[in-house]
């Protein structure tokens, strides 16, 4: 199992309900599950930031690299496989018994 920490926040009442919301209309089982999903959210965004910086910098180094096909086919190879990984990770949203 998955070793967990406690973290406790303090949320404006209006967050909170929208919050509870969110979890009555099935779409993450508890407030933890929504928190992780937010913190994955942000994980990913600050990836994508950073190899944009990578890229800019490229870019701007001014030195041109061709590309090959087979430099193509790594870049569609590392995509899928992020790609995939990430959905691995997304949380199951949680449909309600009839």
């Amino acid at each position: 199992m998955t070793q967990r920490s406690t973290l406790n926040i303090s949320l404006p009442p209006d967050m909170k309900a929208w919050i509870d919301r969110q979890i009555r209309a099935g779409q993450f089982g508890t407030a933890s599950e929504f928190m992780r999903h937010l913190v994955r959210q942000a994980i990913a965004q600050s990836t994508r930031a950073s190899i944009d910086d990578q890229l800019i910098e490229g870019l701007d180094s001014g030195r041109p690299t061709p590309m090959t096909r087979a430099g193509w086919a790594e870049i569609r190879r590392e995509g899928r496989a992020r790609i995939a990984k990430a959905i691995r990770k997304q949380p199951r949203p949680r449909r309600k018994s009839a």
